[in-house]
């Protein structure tokens, strides 16, 4: 039993990602420097620029995200309410 609890610890510390309901995006914008958040935000408004690719990128980072995620924060970006994260 003790082999069980030690896997499921060494899996909580190892866990990356948004905690609760928290927007993907803002999660990755909050984890990457400077830097690369301002190139990250001028990026998701570009679109040229897919979703997808975006995904991919970040996903082979460290950071990962799912394209509907990234879809969604696009969209509530450009409606009048914006995305829900702060």
């Amino acid at each position: 039993m003790s082999d069980l609890i030690d896997d499921l610890d060494e899996l909580a510390r190892k866990a990356t990602g948004p905690k609760n309901k928290q927007c993907a995006v803002e999660w990755v914008l909050g984890e990457v420097d400077e830097q690369s958040r301002v190139k990250l935000v001028a990026l998701l408004d570009d679109e040229h620029v897919s979703g997808a690719q975006l995904c991919k990128v970040l996903t082979s980072h460290g950071y990962p995200i799912q394209y509907s995620s990234v879809i969604r924060h696009r969209r509530r970006l450009k409606g009048n309410a914006g995305c829900k994260c702060p």
